[in-house]
């Protein structure tokens, strides 16, 4: 089962989750945005870096409501729901669990403890480093990306899945889910060893959703139901003298080393991690205690607000400390203090606290040198001077884009200046389209008027002149019905060839329609557009033009010639003026040139 899907249509390829992930575990190509299951480790950092909701968590609503119509299912609530649900009263969130039909709903406190003590063993025992476990996505990326270093991790289960075990035991035949921040206890809780703790998992948001389908709102309610106020471990939540932190690490490992200890290297996010590993693997550090998580403690997770989409209360991370902070002492208030805490956990059910780990290696094939060198040459990166290494595509390097391709998991669409380069291309290309002929790649009607246009301006501004010159073959219609229209597209072609061989530079050259061409001709007066319009005519009449393997066509042309005066304001008052003189030219016996008198004369 999937854990990660992208809806069809929502993605908007910005590859905002590309650039997040720090593993790098989704795949782009052929227009679509995936997460990778093998290569992810459910951060959940790609579904609240997409604005468009195109990474959505696969919903176990259905599995849930299953579990509650069976009866005797039991809610196991991690404590940064208080923050969550803020300011809704922590109560009526539990009241809003048992309406749905939880049959109790229980808390990861006391599961805490117990990994706690279990941490403190093993920090006592243990002769070699270890990486604290409790964290999910930690040991996603451990058995992924860094499998030599399994035999570091403690051999101890979270404590969702230690409280998972024994509401199991204390709970007989009752079905547990879990609601939590981190999306990957929904992985954990499917690890083989691990499938008896939890049933279910869902995430806060998810809740959320469970909520508005059952029509119940936490708010509306005033509290928990009197024969549901208590449950087998209610009186265990607030243990006197705790040792644990949330999350289960020992209070007493942090209580008595420094800053300045050497022993315990603490890390909050994977991209820290990486660097520690490898000094690690390196033999440049030596910790007794990595106390490793992904986040800034689950009440920083992802899931737990940092998008504008997630419909929750937008509490900072100091301000949920806070909250969850004064529930629980609030709570406190009432506990048994005078009780000893070893009596209390000692008459608990016994549970398996330990867990082992497999290897979940990621191949990552390489390409060698030569393909390295094509895969960026095909990114126009052909030279050092080429590459930009901006990460606007999500990767580092363009070196490390490159190999992405290579192994399928991107594009050189990903890449933003080749994207833009790529479409000032395409815009170029069209617009070359958009006033080109097809036929003879000369400017078609519209390029024409564009030229004409921009020439009636500079004239305007600098009083000087140009000219123009209509032509058309003659007798036309005669060779296309005598040799098709295929030869006469290319009669028209090798007319056009003749006109670039005999006009400057500076000179333009258009195929209005049909067989009808026209000419530009900057700063040239009528006379002198006149001696261009014999040369043409001469050029053409002189060529033989060869339609096929036997045949040969001689063709002649008549052409008008119109020359800029003040009084021409638009392009088309120009072009017919001239269109007029070639249809004299044609009436005078064709095969001529001739001019048009200025306007209004």
């Amino acid at each position: 089962m999937e854990i990660i899907e992208t809806p069809e249509g929502r993605c908007k390829q910005c590859y905002a989750c590309v650039r997040l992930c720090p593993v790098k575990a989704i795949k782009v190509g052929q227009g679509q945005v995936k997460v990778d299951s093998k290569k992810c480790i459910f951060c959940g950092r790609c579904i609240v870096a997409c604005s468009r909701g195109a990474k959505v968590v696969v919903s176990e609503r259905e599995a849930v409501e299953d579990l509650l119509a069976k009866g005797q299912a039991v809610a196991i609530l991690a404590p940064e729901y208080v923050a969550y649900f803020h300011p809704t009263d922590p109560l009526r969130v539990q009241a809003a669990l048992l309406k749905m039909g939880f049959h109790v709903v229980e808390d990861t406190i006391v599961g805490e403890e117990l990994v706690a003590d279990e941490y403190l063993r093993l920090f006592r025992e243990s002769k070699e480093p270890v990486i604290r476990s409790a964290c999910p996505v930690i040991v996603e990326w451990v058995e992924k990306y860094f499998p030599d270093l399994l035999s570091y991790l403690a051999p101890l289960v979270s404590p969702p899945i230690a409280q998972g075990r024994l509401c199991k035991e204390i709970y007989e035949g009752a079905a547990t889910v879990y609601i939590g921040p981190c999306l990957a206890v929904k992985a954990e809780a499917r690890a083989e060893g691990l499938e008896e703790a939890l049933d279910a998992v869902l995430t806060f948001p998810e809740l959320e959703e469970v909520f508005k389908g059952a029509k119940i709102d936490p708010k509306s309610l005033k509290g928990l139901p009197a024969e549901k106020k208590t449950s087998k471990l209610a009186g265990l939540r607030i243990l006197p003298q705790r040792v644990s932190l949330f999350g289960g690490f020992p209070r007493e490992e942090i209580a008595r080393r420094s800053l300045l200890d050497r022993d315990i290297r603490v890390v909050r996010d994977v991209g820290e991690m990486q660097p520690l590993v490898e000094a690690f693997g390196r033999k440049e550090v030596k910790p007794k205690i990595i106390d490793a998580l992904s986040c800034d403690g689950c009440l920083a997770s992802p899931l737990m607000g940092n998008s504008p989409r997630l419909a929750i209360s937008k509490l900072s991370l100091f301000a949920r400390r806070k909250v969850v902070e004064r529930h629980y002492q609030k709570l406190a208030k009432g506990a048994r203090s005078a009780e000893d805490r070893t009596k209390i956990l000692s008459g608990l059910p016994s549970i398996e606290m330990g867990r082992k780990f497999s290897s979940k290696k990621v191949d990552f094939p390489l390409p060698h040198e030569r393909e390295l060198k094509e895969i960026l040459a095909s990114g126009k990166i052909k030279s050092v001077e080429d590459i930009l290494d901006c990460g606007a595509c999500g990767y580092d390097t363009c070196e490390a884009t490159a190999i992405a391709i290579y192994q399928g998991d991107a594009e050189w669409g990903m890449c933003f200046p080749h994207q833009r380069e790529e479409m000032v291309r395409l815009m170029k290309a069209l617009e070359k389209t958009s006033i080109t002929d097809g036929v003879t790649g000369l400017f078609n009607y519209h390029g024409l008027t564009h030229c004409v246009g921009k020439e009636i301006k500079r004239c305007q501004r600098y009083q000087d002149t140009f000219s123009v010159i209509i032509f058309d073959v003659d007798y036309f219609k005669l060779i296309n019905d005598t040799y098709g229209h295929v030869k006469g597209d290319l009669l028209l072609k090798l007319i056009a060839d003749v006109l670039r061989q005999n006009l400057r530079e500076a000179d333009s050259a258009a195929r209005q329609g049909g067989d009808e061409f026209t000419v530009v001709l900057p700063e040239t007066t009528k006379t002198e557009a006149f001696a261009v319009g014999e040369k043409l005519r001469q050029r053409v009449g002189e060529v033989s033009f060869k339609l096929d393997s036997k045949e040969k066509v001689k063709a002649t042309i008549s052409l008008g010639i119109a020359g800029y005066s003040p009084g021409i304001a638009n392009p088309e008052e120009l072009m017919e003026l001239a269109d007029q003189a070639m249809y004299k030219a044609k009436k005078s016996g064709r095969n001529c040139v001739y001019i048009a008198p200025d306007k209004g004369v």
